[in-house]
């Protein structure tokens, strides 16, 4: 059987974008250009739990993740 399902990437809105920086020794989630709906960013003392608001805005609004702190690994 073939899968016909679309890819992830083809799913993603490009419009804008989540972004992951490390700011002063914390976690700065935002969403570039801001989306005037909803008020999405944080802060976060640990990686761990930036990413995971992050993926969370990711599963709800389709929007792809930019990682600009390449923790663990994981680049923009």
């Amino acid at each position: 059987m073939a899968n016909d399902r679309p890819k992830l990437g083809a799913c993603l809105r490009d419009d804008h974008k989540i972004v992951i920086r490390e700011v002063a020794g914390t976690f700065s989630v935002s969403i570039e250009p801001p989306m005037a709906e909803h008020d999405l960013g944080g802060t976060f003392a640990i990686w761990k739990a930036a990413r995971g608001h992050a993926s969370g805005i990711r599963l709800v609004h389709r929007l792809p993740i930019h990682d600009l702190t390449c923790s663990e690994g994981l680049g923009a």
